[in-house]
């Protein structure tokens, strides 16, 4: 089968896509699990807080390591910080019982799920028909 680089373009994008939806799915889960510890540290509920926290640190960390500083440069170096701000912070949260520490890591979470959706979206536009 001959190459085809119009195929291949299309394949590059799809997976981009598909990536991207995954990344999404992550900041969701990351989000939703705190708001769930948020919830179970005010109920006192020490058990199900460290439940979710820890999930939401794994899942933070999967973004980190995830991330290829030589191909996203910049970007990737700048995530790298966000991600272990967010996990000193939310360590902190858990021993201070402190929901502010919660809710600054839920914004940060917010902000970057908002920049991923809109480049995803874009994305979609920019891909060819079939």
């Amino acid at each position: 089968m001959p190459f085809d680089p119009l195929q291949a373009y299309r394949q590059a994008s799809i997976n981009t896509a598909q990536q991207g939806q995954l990344i999404l799915m992550m900041y969701e889960g990351a989000m939703n699990h705190l708001k769930m510890a948020k919830e179970k540290m005010v109920q006192k509920d020490i058990a199900e807080k460290g439940k979710h926290l820890t999930k939401v640190i794994s899942i933070i960390s999967a973004l980190n390591m995830a991330l290829n500083e030589e191909a996203g440069g910049e970007i990737a170096k700048n995530l790298r910080s966000l991600y272990f701000f967010m996990t000193r912070h939310l360590t902190e949260a858990n021993i201070q019982n402190s929901p502010k520490h919660l809710d600054d890591v839920l914004k940060v979470l917010n902000t970057l799920y908002d920049g991923w959706r809109t480049i995803i979206v874009e994305r979609r536009h920019e891909l060819p028909a079939s």
